[in-house]
């Protein structure tokens, strides 16, 4: 089944695409929006990722199942003790800004 609208995107940085998802206001609305998280892949941490023993690397789709509607793809590297690694934080690959997808080449 085709999509009743086209699907519109947007290269940006992964810096904007950061600062995006860093805002609060921004991220608790897509939370609040968000009734699936898809877990796309999970497998431990490379070597060269530098993370601790046992940290899983992680790719996740958030959806909007209400609406239908996909509202991004994140990364994210998860220790065994259940915080994330790196940043600290998940980093966004797709977000849905408005009605505009903003993905990082």
């Amino acid at each position: 089944m085709m999509p009743s609208d086209p699907i519109i995107s947007h290269k940006v940085s992964k810096r904007q695409l950061r600062e995006t998802w860093n805002d609060p206001g921004f991220q608790a609305e897509l939370l609040r929006r968000c009734t699936q998280r898809i877990l796309v892949r999970d497998e431990l941490a490379p070597d060269d990722a530098e993370q601790q023993d046992g940290a899983l690397s992680q790719v996740y789709d958030l959806w909007d199942n209400d609406a239908q509607q996909y509202l991004g793809t994140f990364h994210r590297y998860l220790n065994p003790d259940g915080s994330i690694g790196a940043s600290g934080k998940p980093d966004p690959i797709w977000l849905l800004v408005g009605d505009v997808y903003h993905y990082d080449p």
